[in-house]
């Protein structure tokens, strides 16, 4: 608790100076300068001393100044997560974007307790509104929120923390990511959604979503994604007619994700009823969560990339090619921390390192596709 001084009142209540107290005492005159500013606090036999000197309590000099409970410091923050219900006592990470606060789940890292901005207190009256009492204060003009589905957003904001900048990512999928950035939560949005009237990506979305001259669209990678499967395929797996059999169960991706797009319509394409399906109505929400649900044994496969196969050492049935890009506002366009995104979307080193990690094809990356 912050201690309330009544030092220097007190000694010129006694018409005493600072040189003539500190001889009293025996410290120094920048000593008593530095009791009465706060910006030190005397060890107990100095504390008595003074009081001595001043004929008065040492509870007279100084006391604990309480907060009032009823009314602790907070700030109203905009809740972003895909799925996930917020709970009093959340750690969340905080950014500015435009005119409001978001607050985005800290990251999960195994063995380790993620760091945070801020922590949940308390819920307005129909719990639409959080309340969160902020741990540091926001430097918002060094971060970005960028929202989306790609597991390798990590390591883009590795390369930005090198520039000065961070990037929180915002878990969610690509219509998700979509309608965030249309409300004005996230400075990015990253989708890969396939469109089948032009058989093209993301473009088509965004053109029914925002007006002409609103965004941009900038080029990140081309992936692979299609059925992971356990190490060893046990359950002989070779396409998407083989979910329909009794003995394989698998975990799906949610509504609205490009992943949950694509199984659909190769299910369309097979001849296969989602009905049919043992575990199609169990979700997991991120391409890694899929993957991991598989490697522990919960699932006999997922939809999702290639990459997230990989880390787990699992098998992969490819379904299809497809592109991942960028959705950005004009408005946020010039800020330094995008310009140092795009930048380094462009760096060949960046470029290189990424595909070796995911197995990605960054060759566009950073090309403006609208």
């Amino acid at each position: 608790m912050p201690i309330k001084n009544r030092l220097q009142t007190i000694r010129q209540q006694r018409g005493l100076a600072a040189a003539q107290l500190a001889r009293d005492v025996g410290i120094s005159r920048p000593t008593i300068y530095a009791i009465e500013a706060g910006n030190y606090t005397p060890n107990t036999t100095v504390a008595l001393r003074l009081a001595r000197a001043l004929e008065c309590s040492v509870e007279d000099m100084f006391s604990l100044e309480r907060e009032d409970p009823s009314a602790p410091p907070h700030i109203k923050v905009k809740f972003l997560s895909s799925g996930m219900k917020p709970r009093e006592g959340q750690s969340l990470q905080l950014c500015r974007v435009g005119d409001a606060t978001v607050g985005v789940p800290a990251a999960n890292r195994q063995n380790y307790l993620p760091d945070a901005d801020g922590i949940i207190s308390r819920f307005g009256p129909n719990k639409s509104e959080i309340f969160v009492n902020p741990l540091a204060e926001l430097n918002s003009g060094k971060r970005i929120v960028v929202g989306g589905c790609d597991p390798a957003t990590s390591i883009l904001g590795a390369h930005l923390g090198r520039l000065g900048f961070e990037v929180i990512a915002a878990s969610c999928d690509s219509r998700c990511a979509l309608e965030w950035l249309k409300s004005g939560l996230i400075h990015i949005a990253g989708c890969h959604l396939h469109d089948t009237e032009t058989n093209e990506y993301n473009v088509p979305f965004v053109r029914r979503l925002f007006k002409k001259g609103d965004v941009r669209v900038v080029a990140y990678v081309a992936w692979e994604q299609g059925l992971v499967i356990q190490h060893g395929n046990p359950k002989t797996i070779r396409g998407v007619k083989d979910l329909a059999r009794k003995n394989v169960r698998m975990t799906n991706r949610e509504r609205g994700s490009g992943a949950r797009q694509l199984l659909d319509s190769s299910l369309g394409k097979a001849g296969v009823a989602a009905r049919r399906i043992l575990g199609y109505g169990t979700i997991a929400r991120g391409h890694i969560p899929a993957a991991l649900a598989v490697s522990v044994l919960q699932a006999d496969c997922c939809i999702a990339t290639r990459s997230a196969a990989r880390y787990f050492g699992l098998e992969f049935i490819p379904l299809a090619s497809e592109r991942y890009d960028f959705v950005i506002p004009q408005r946020y366009w010039d800020l330094p921390a995008v310009q140092s995104f795009l930048e380094i979307l462009g760096r060949s080193r960046f470029r290189h390192k990424l595909e070796a990690i995911t197995g990605y094809d960054a060759t566009h990356a950073g090309e403006l596709r609208m």
